[in-house]
């Protein structure tokens, strides 16, 4: 998340503004939620390939 905010958004906001975006959301999705997916996945989708 500290390189989105620190780099990625920074460069970013000119494009932003060239195309008229106004408003832009981050979300940072909690570790309790990120951290079963991909065994939650290998029940549900054996096939998949989950990156991470």
């Amino acid at each position: 998340m500290t390189w989105i905010t620190t780099v990625n958004v920074p460069k970013a906001l000119p494009v932003f503004e060239k195309h008229g975006v106004v408003d832009y959301v981050l979300f940072d999705t909690p570790a309790t939620f990120i951290d079963p997916f991909p065994e939650n996945m290998a029940v549900l989708k054996p096939n998949w390939e989950i990156a991470g």
